[in-house]
C-alpha cells in the first residue's frame, strides 16, 4: 500500500544554547518529547554542526523559563522544525565564533573557516577547535576587543514554510482462517521516504510504533456503547489495544536520495507515517487472503467476529456492487 501525508504542524519554534565555565552545554528547545528521543537527537544534532561532545550538553525541553516559544509537539514537527531550530542556532553559533577564532590564530575573520569541529586559517594552515574557542569566549583576557564572555551564547527561531510530504509504501502478509475468522499477520516490510534520516534507529522506533497503531486501529480497536448510551470499553481491559503477540516482525528500510527542498536539514516528518501506512497495507492484505470467497469490502476494526460473519455471507456486504456478476 503506497501512501503520502502532509506533515510539519506549528511553524515556529526555538532553540538556545547556553556555554558553562565548567564545560556543559544547555541546549533548550520548545518542542516536546513524547517518547520519540528528542534528548537524543537534538544533543546529537548540535554535537555534529559544532563538532563538540555529546556527553557535555545538556537537554531541557518544554520549559517555558527556558523558551520564550515552543510549539510542543504534533504534526510530526519534532526534526522538521524543532531540528532545524537547533541547526539553525549552531550555524549562528558558528558564525559568532569565526571573529574570535581569528584573534585567537592571530588572522582576519575573513581567512578563518569552519569545518570538522575546528576553524582554519586558509593563509597560514593553523587551526583551532571549537571547543578551544568556547572556552576562550568565556576568558575576558582571550576575547577580542568588543566582545564579552558569552558572546557565542545564541537564541534562535526558525520558522518553516511550506509543509513536508513523507511518502513510502508498506506490504503486509496475513493468514486468516475462514472457520474462526482470526487473522495472524506474518510478515511486515517498510520503505519509507523521510528525506534527511537523522538517527536511523529513532526512526525505526517511530516507524514500528506508528504501525504497531496503525495494526491495532485495523484490526482491534473500537469504542463500543451500550443501548443506554455507556461506554463499555472505557478501561485497557475491555479496549481492544494490540500486544507484542500481534506485532510482526518488521523490516524497515528509508529512501534517503530525495530531500526535501523546503527546510535546511533536508528533513520530512517521521512520527504518523508507520500508522499512515499500515491501514491499507494490513486491511488490504485480509481482503486479498478473502477474495476467493466472495469478500471485497469490511469495515475496520477487522474482529474475528466481522471476518467469519462476512466469509458466512459469501461478501453480501457490496456497497458497490463489485461481486453482483459472481453471487
Amino acid at each position: 500500500a503506497p501512501y503520502l501525508e502532509c506533515t510539519g504542524g506549528a511553524p515556529k519554534e526555538y532553540a538556545g544554547v547556553q556555554f558553562k565555565e565548567d564545560g556543559t552545554v544547555t541546549l533548550a528547545v520548545g518542542t516536546s518529547s513524547t517518547g520519540m528521543g528528542h534528548e537524543t537527537v537534538m544533543p546529537q544534532l548540535l554535537a555534529a554542526r559544532l563538532g563538540i561532545d555529546y556527553e557535555r550538553i545538556q537537554f531541557t525541553q518544554a520549559d517555558t523559563d527556558a523558551t520564550p516559544i515552543g510549539g510542543g509537539h504534533g504534526g510530526s514537527r519534532g526534526m522538521e522544525v524543532g531540528g532545524n531550530a537547533v541547526a539553525q542556532a549552531a550555524d549562528e553559533i558558528v558564525e559568532k565564533a569565526i571573529p574570535l577564532a581569528a584573534h585567537l590564530l592571530q588572522s582576519e575573520a575573513t581567512k578563518v573557516t569552519f569545518g570538522d569541529g575546528s576553524f582554519s586559517d586558509t593563509a597560514s594552515g593553523a587551526s583551532v577547535a571549537m571547543a578551544e574557542v568556547i572556552e576562550a569566549s568565556m576568558d575576558p583576557d582571550r576575547l577580542p576587543d568588543g566582545q564579552e564572555p558569552g558572546a557565542l551564547d545564541t537564541g534562535s527561531t526558525f520558522e518553516r514554510g511550506i509543509i513536508s510530504i513523507p511518502n513510502g509504501c508498506h506490504a503486509a502478509t496475513v493468514e486468516v482462517d475462514p472457520e474462526t475468522g482470526a487473522i495472524q499477520l506474518t510478515g511486515y516490510w517498510v520503505m519509507d521516504d523521510f528525506g534527511t534520516v537523522i538517527n536511523p534507529l529513532l526512526a525505526d522506533g517511530q516507524v514500528m510504533g506508528g504501525v504497531a497503531q496503525g495494526i491495532g486501529q485495523a484490526l482491534t480497536e473500537n469504542i463500543i456503547y451500550d443501548e443506554s448510551g455507556q461506554l463499555i470499553t472505557g478501561s485497557l481491559m475491555d479496549y481492544g489495544l494490540p500486544r507484542a503477540d500481534v506485532i510482526p516482525n518488521m523490516e524497515i528500510e528509508y529512501y534517503e536520495g530525495a530531500p526535501t527542498k523546503k527546510n535546511p536539514l533536508g528533513v520530512k516528518g517521521a512520527g504518523e507515517a508507520g500508522c499512515v501506512g499500515a491501514l491499507p497495507a494490513v486491511v488490504n492484505a485480509v481482503l486479498d487472503a478473502l477474495k476467493d470467497h466472495g469478500v471485497v469490502h469490511l469495515e475496520m476494526p477487522l474482529t474475528p467476529e466481522s471476518v467469519w460473519r462476512a466469509i458466512r455471507d459469501k461478501g453480501a456486504f457490496d456497497p458497490e456492487g463489485l461481486m453482483s456478476d459472481v453471487l
